[in-house]
C-alpha cells in the first residue's frame, strides 16, 4: 500500500522521491534514502515506476498527435465549406458536415421585416 502510495505521488511530482516518501507516509528521517533505496531494487517499485511512465508518453504521444491533426485541418480549411448547395451561408449544413471548427465567431442579426443576416468577421451573408 505504502509503495503503492509512492509511485503515485512520485509520477504525480514529476520523480522528486523525497517528496513522494514524505507524501506516501514513511516514517524515517532520511526520506531521500528510503527513496533510493525503493527506486534502486529492480522490484515492484521500479517496474511499476518504469510501466507508468511508458503510459504517460503513450498518451502523450497521442495527445500531440491528436493537436496537430486538429491544427492541419484547420490549416486546410475552406471558408466555401460553410455554404450549403444554393451557395449561401447554411448553418444546418455546417453542423452536420462538422465544419463548425471554420468558424469562430458567428452572430446572427434580425431586422424586421427582414431575413436574418449571419455576421462573421465583419462579412455579412444571408442565412
Amino acid at each position: 500500500m505504502q509503495e503503492e502510495s509512492f509511485v503515485a505521488a512520485y509520477i504525480a511530482n514529476g520523480g522528486n522521491g523525497t517528496a513522494a516518501v514524505k507524501s506516501a507516509g514513511y516514517k524515517t528521517k532520511t526520506p531521500e534514502v528510503q527513496a533510493s533505496r525503493l527506486l534502486a531494487r529492480k522490484g515492484k517499485v521500479f517496474e511499476e515506476v518504469a510501466k507508468r511512465r511508458a503510459a504517460l508518453r503513450r498518451s502523450a504521444d497521442v495527445a500531440a498527435q491528436e493537436v496537430i491533426r486538429v491544427l492541419a485541418s484547420h490549416l486546410r480549411g475552406d471558408v466555401t465549406e460553410l455554404l450549403g448547395k444554393g451557395g449561401g451561408f447554411d448553418l444546418e449544413h455546417v453542423r452536420t458536415s462538422g465544419m463548425g471548427r471554420l468558424i469562430k465567431k458567428l452572430e446572427l442579426k434580425r431586422t424586421a421585416g427582414k431575413p436574418a443576416r449571419v455576421t462573421s468577421k465583419g462579412t455579412a451573408v444571408k442565412a
